[in-house]
């Protein structure tokens, strides 16, 4: 009898511990899509931070000190995005800052962005008549998987037409609807194109990490590709009177 009661207990135990694991590990796997808020505290957000304060200050041979997280999120592409609020101290003034970092599927960090509060010409989040090529394909990768393209129309980061080209990764070489094509006059129209097509909010948007601007086209890493995604894998420019502006948005299809 007493050895039927432990090994009960054991049983018990045991329910308790993987039960509990089970959902913590559910808390911390997050789903892939938009950005979803995640601890201040948790080790990946806090290496990610230090990460940002070091390349920052790399960058701009500055002394760069972190001083606190005030938010942070996170999102699921190939690999992930951090989204971080911190405040600094650049060469001993405090600043309030917004950095998107990017952790690939190797563990390897890159900052996308750094931007100081109130410094809007160098912002991830929108595009400005000042914007280099990399601000405004940046800009446009952020507002791509926030599905918000519609948002940079007010600097209509464009000359004419964008001609929008989804490649379906599973069709065959030659086949007729390996390709769909859009021209659109505003990036709003491709938003509601691209919107349109959606099912149950899907496919998810990623954008990746961008690689590099060169020769008219901008690069975004893409590592692995997950089924019912829709990737931003480059696009084209060129420059009118010294600014950059979109001439074709190239999308992958997951499936």
């Amino acid at each position: 009898m007493k050895k039927n009661w432990q090994a009960v207990l054991m049983i018990i135990a045991l329910n308790i511990v993987f039960g509990g694991m089970s959902g913590a590990l559910a808390q911390q796997v997050p789903i892939a899509g938009g950005y979803a808020e995640t601890s201040r505290t948790d080790p990946e957000v806090v290496s990610a931070a230090r990460f940002a304060v070091r390349a920052a200050g790399r960058k701009a041979g500055a002394r760069v000190t972190l001083l606190s997280i005030e938010h942070s999120e996170v999102q699921v592409v190939a690999g992930l995005n951090y989204m971080l609020r911190l405040k600094v101290k650049v060469n001993g003034q405090s600043q309030d800052v917004t950095a998107v970092v990017y952790r690939n599927l190797k563990d390897k960090y890159s900052l996308s962005s750094w931007e100081a509060a109130g410094n809007h010409a160098g912002s991830s989040g929108s595009a400005s008549s000042s914007s280099t090529i990399e601000q405004l394909a940046q800009a446009l990768a952020d507002a791509f998987t926030a599905k918000s393209l519609g948002r940079l129309d007010a600097e209509r980061p464009y000359f004419g037409r964008v001609k929008i080209i989804i490649e379906h990764s599973l069709a065959e070489d030659t086949a007729k609807d390996r390709f769909e094509v859009r021209q659109v006059r505003t990036l709003e129209q491709g938003e509601r194109w691209l919107t349109s097509r959606e099912r149950a909010d899907s496919p998810a948007r990623n954008s990746g990490s961008l690689q590099r601007c060169r020769k008219g086209v901008c690069t975004y890493e893409q590592v692995g590709m997950l089924h019912n995604n829709l990737y931003l894998q480059k696009v084209t420019y060129g420059y009118r009177n010294r600014r950059p502006y979109i001439k074709t948005i190239y999308l992958i299809d997951g499936d």
